[in-house]
């Protein structure tokens, strides 16, 4: 007999071509997160390498979570993904407060996967991230004064 979760897991695992290409969103789903249910695919899909942010997939999520992704960051799209439309997508996902933030880095890493070939994020020029603390540092030392 099968109980519930493996029959929802397998009847999900059948709709697994639905997250293969990316959903449009629009500019409040990007910055308020969308509609989840269509938006985020089931904990019991998402292979468990895109659990605890072992993937290269995993630390971008995290950067782009934390931090913001720099400006420069190249996405390099599989054949037929539009990256406007995934971007849209995902930063919808990172927008909302509905998932826990486990399911939330799994899935988007999971689903960047999906969708890109690649992931090129450019490294802080050591210089400027220095001339920028040595700025700060000065401009906390005169507001101290």
């Amino acid at each position: 007999m099968i109980d519930k979760r493996e029959k929802e897991g397998t009847e999900e695992t059948r709709k697994l071509e639905l997250w293969l290409k990316p959903q449009a969103t629009g500019g409040l789903d990007r910055a308020f997160g969308g509609n989840m249910a269509k938006l985020l695919p089931p904990f019991c899909i998402i292979p468990k390498e895109f659990f605890h942010g072992n993937t290269k997939w995993n630390k971008m999520q995290a950067r782009w979570f934390f931090e913001g992704l720099p400006e420069k960051t190249k996405f390099i799209p599989k054949p037929g993904i539009d990256v406007d439309v995934a971007l849209g997508h995902l930063a919808a996902i990172q927008g909302s407060f509905e998932p826990a933030h486990e399911h939330k880095e799994a899935v988007v890493a999971w689903l960047a996967s999906l969708w890109f070939e690649d992931i090129v994020i450019p490294q802080p020029d050591r210089d400027c991230v220095a001339a920028k603390l040595e700025t700060a540092m000065q401009e906390a030392e005169a507001a101290r004064k």
